[in-house]
């Protein structure tokens, strides 16, 4: 009876679970990745300011499962800082310097650690782990157009 069973199950499972997989499981992937590779800011992506210039970050929060990448651009365009996750947690930091764009450095976390040989000036897990938000809407900045790179 189980040999017969097998492939007839086999046949739910295919036509059902990898249709399935592709509907929902590759999209999300696909969309965690796509705010890794962000060339600018979207129209979506939060507006903030400190000492006169204005910084853009997106995603404007990140929850505890989230894998993929929040970024945070300066009004130039520049990414200053990305934040990359995996199911919630952050394993690696990358900042550069927006005077001079050249200049980055990169930190590696690991089971919530700042990971071993890591430069000093990395920041602990402790300040990044949560992301870079939570940024309401309703906290937004008003941005002038010349100096908003979100499109």
């Amino acid at each position: 009876m189980q040999e017969k069973l097998m492939p007839i199950i086999s046949r739910i499972l295919r036509g059902t679970f990898v249709p399935f997989l592709l509907a929902w499981g590759l999209p999300a992937f696909a969309s965690a990745q796509e705010n890794c590779q962000l060339p600018s800011p979207p129209r979506q992506a939060a507006s903030n300011g400190n000492h006169g210039l204005f910084f853009f970050v997106y995603p404007r929060a990140v929850d505890g499962s989230y894998s993929g990448c929040q970024t945070m651009w300066d009004e130039k365009g520049v990414q200053v800082i990305v934040l990359t996750f995996e199911q919630g947690s952050v394993i690696k930091f990358e900042s550069t310097n927006p005077s001079n764009p050249s200049q980055k450095f990169s930190c590696k976390y690991e089971l919530g650690h700042l990971a071993a040989n890591e430069p000093k000036n990395c920041p602990e897990y402790g300040r990044v782990k949560t992301g870079l938000g939570p940024y309401p809407e309703s906290d937004d900045l008003i941005v002038p157009s010349e100096r908003d790179p979100r499109r």
